[in-house]
């Protein structure tokens, strides 16, 4: 009978590193994150200047 498959049976890719993915997955988060705040900055300061 086949053992029932468990996390610890997942088998990673050659190389994977599972911190360096963590902090890359963080980075690409950030970075649509941070370009919003700097549009909705730009925007802002444009309608108040414009006021």
């Amino acid at each position: 009978m086949a053992p029932e498959s468990s996390a610890r049976d997942y088998r990673r890719p050659a190389g994977f590193d599972p911190r360096i993915h963590r902090q890359l997955l963080a980075a690409w988060l950030f970075v649509p994150y941070a370009a919003w705040v700097a549009f909705a900055t730009v925007f802002n300061a444009s309608i108040a200047y414009l006021n």
